[in-house]
């Protein structure tokens, strides 16, 4: 989705250049329309368009149904409503439930292009601001990080670029969109204006402390003119300097720009303009986002009343890139710079009438001075300054409470599923992604080149052209669609492995129907298909290749040979019924 990939300053705001997504958007029902709109009146071929995309979302539902056993069984296990008592599960036996379920969950999400939040684009996205305008706090320590950090090490090599927070809470995103909000936004504006008061405020403080610190010149300016030495640096030694090389993939050359319009940046380019106009802000965002995690307060709950620990998992739509924090889990809202300032201003009021007062009180040189009244004549001011301090206490402690609604109704807004509703969404967003790829990789075979022969190059060129007259700007996950059209023999290839160079033929829209046809009955008889009843059966005497259990015919021709006049005609009757018998499910 939404990769870090550098930045750029322009009149118009800041230019962020992301990584295309993988994510397909459009519906599935949109995307069969529009693709039904490109055959014209060729109403034969429309049935047999709809009748394949029927057929392969079937087929895939009813693969991924088997596949998913695992992510299913682990919801009910740690993410049910009603959490499962006397489990008999030790402590070993609960972390290797973890570990299954937590790497089950992570290959779902990646099969639905969902990704792990990198660290450069936390970084990004906690230095930037938007509209929230709430300052949080990330309480880490009241969550339960052992299961997690576990996970990221058992996985280490494919979760290098995972952000440090994933230790904590789990944090998958993908898609990429605007949100655009316009206002004259009075509060933020007061609020970077004493933050910039502030920052110049310790700039000076800062230049003071140096210029005083006139002992540490000598060293300091000794450090400047010293080279650096490389000579210690062999060739295979440049990254220390210049970082990692970085290989360009052909699947990862695609990207986008998005214009990020933020108020800070407006008020540092044109600050009285911006300061007493209505302006126009615009963020990038998460499209959907999906967290996990669990509370001190879950494994706490789960050792008194003997359960499994559980764990939270939430989904969110919408999120702006800049406000992403808001969906993590014990966050608590802060005072803002503005409302410091307040508070700041009482005291340093207090402080400097008591200065005055006292300097007032020893200027006198006279014998007879009334300590006690000098004392008396500052409780008026003491009180009035502690009366004001009280009210600026009690307006932080509503601002908080206001920041906190605030935070409910924006999450409210966008929260989309949780826990078991997070698993369905994810096994049905699943599903339509990888129909969606297959039906668009063999449309375009089919009908965009002649006699159904094409390269990888000019497929996935032509799909990406017609996704973007969609709206759509992703980079298409041509291989990946290849892959399943191959393994399901629904397209050829004049090579032994998918490549670059390869030449792909497609085979007749009839012939690939048929072909469905015979995989959707071959998926209930096929031997070698998991099925989560099978511990329970026994399969010994079971036979699949088209007839009925071997067990039956025995007690068919057991019973046969009890009753009398018992004949060949009734053996070849048996064998028969064994020919022609209708397959069996698993």
């Amino acid at each position: 989705g939404l990769h870090w990939m550098g930045k750029k300053k322009t009149a118009n705001g800041r230019d962020l250049r992301v990584k295309k997504t993988q994510y397909i958007s459009i519906s599935l029902d949109l995307l069969l329309r529009k693709l039904l709109v490109r055959l014209g009146s060729d109403e034969k071929n429309k049935h047999r368009l709809i009748d394949f995309v029927r057929r392969v979302e079937a087929l895939y539902r009813s693969r991924l149904s088997l596949r998913s056993n695992t992510l299913r069984l682990g919801f009910e296990l740690f993410s049910s409503s009603m959490p499962a008592k006397n489990t008999a599960l030790s402590s070993i036996a609960i972390q290797s439930e973890e570990d299954s379920f937590l790497l089950a969950f992570h290959k779902s999400m990646v099969e639905a292009n969902f990704e792990l939040l990198s660290q450069d684009l936390l970084d990004d996205a906690v230095s930037s601001e938007y509209t929230l305008n709430v300052d949080l706090k990330f309480r880490k320590k009241n969550l339960d990080s052992s299961f997690l950090s576990r996970f990221i090490e058992l996985n280490e090599d494919d979760l290098e670029d995972a952000a440090d927070i994933n230790k904590h809470v789990l944090v998958y995103h993908r898609g990429c969109g605007i949100d655009t909000t316009r206002g004259f936004f009075l509060m933020e504006k007061i609020d970077i204006v004493f933050g910039f008061l502030f920052g110049a405020l310790m700039f000076v403080v800062n230049m003071l402390l140096a210029l005083l610190m006139v002992w540490k010149w000598p060293a300091y300016l000794k450090s400047k003119k010293k080279p650096f030495d490389t000579s210690s640096l062999k060739d295979d030694d440049e990254d220390a300097i210049f970082g990692p090389r970085k290989t360009i993939d052909f699947a990862d050359i695609g990207s986008q720009t998005i214009v990020r319009k933020s108020l800070k940046e407006m008020m540092e380019d044109s600050f009285l303009y911006t300061l007493f106009s209505s302006v126009e802000l615009q963020e990038p965002t998460f499209k959907e986002m999906v967290v996990l995690y669990r509370t001190k307060e879950q494994l706490k709950q789960a050792k008194e009343q003997g359960t499994v620990p559980q764990i939270t998992v939430k989904g969110f739509r919408d999120i702006p890139r800049a406000d992403f924090e808001v969906v993590l889990p014990e966050q608590v809202p802060i005072t803002r710079s503005f409302d410091l300032v307040k508070v700041l201003a009482a005291v340093g009021v207090a402080l400097a009438t008591i200065a005055v007062k006292v300097q007032d009180v020893l200027a006198d040189t006279s014998d007879n001075v009334d300590w006690v009244e000098s004392i008396q004549s500052l409780m008026p001011v003491l009180v009035a300054t502690g009366t004001y301090a009280s009210k600026v206490v009690v307006q932080l402690q509503t601002q908080v409470k206001n920041y906190r609604t605030t935070m409910v109704n924006y999450l409210f807004q966008r929260t989309t599923n949780t826990n078991m509703g997070v698993r369905a969404f994810l096994e049905d967003s699943t599903v339509q992604q990888e129909v969606k790829e297959v039906i668009l990789a063999y449309f375009f075979l089919w009908k965009e080149f002649p006699n159904g022969f094409g390269t990888v190059v000019e497929l996935d060129l032509k799909i990406e052209s017609f996704l973007q007259q969609l709206g759509e700007t992703i980079d298409f996950e041509v291989d990946d669609a290849l892959y399943k059209l191959i393994d399901d023999n629904f397209i050829t290839i004049d090579t032994e492995d998918l490549e670059v160079e390869s030449t792909l033929r497609c085979n007749r829209i009839t012939r690939v129907i048929t072909k469905l046809d015979h995989l959707w009955r071959k998926f209930f008889i096929d031997p070698n298909q998991p099925c989560p009843y099978c511990p329970y059966i026994d399969h010994t005497f079971a036979v699949m290749d088209n007839s009925i259990v071997a067990s039956d015919v025995e007690d068919y021709k057991q019973d046969e040979e009890r009753k009398e006049g018992y004949n060949d005609n009734d053996l070849q009757q048996a064998h028969h019924k064994q020919e022609h018998a209708q397959p069996l499910p698993q």
